[in-house]
């Protein structure tokens, strides 16, 4: 009968740990659509999961800014996702990073 009490508690206290994580996914995806939307940016992944994005200034000119994934990861908070959902973000924020996706 306790082990049942305790199985059942855990068992909720995951399903609303799911939920929180799941909460951030979509905070997170919002925000890399809102990025993506802002400041234009297009983006050529190169090895090592590094990233170059060309922004483009209000001159009108190219600027070069160099980010790794472990980069954009802390700025984020995903470094305390877990792994899966991380790779999650990742595959997604580099679809919408090399495929000009309309975004809205």
């Amino acid at each position: 009968m306790l082990q049942k009490h305790i199985l059942e508690v855990e068992m909720r206290r995951c399903g609303e740990e799911l939920r929180q994580s799941h909460s951030k996914v979509e905070a997170l995806e919002k925000e890399l659509k809102t990025m993506v939307q802002a400041e234009r940016l297009s983006c050529i992944v190169g090895p090592q999961d590094a990233a170059i994005f060309l922004c483009q200034t209000t001159m009108g000119r190219s600027e070069q800014t160099p980010w790794t994934w472990c980069d954009l990861t802390n700025r984020l908070g995903l470094s305390r996702l877990v792994p899966s959902t991380q790779s999650y973000i990742s595959s997604k924020y580099s679809a919408m990073m090399n495929y000009d996706v309309d975004m809205s």
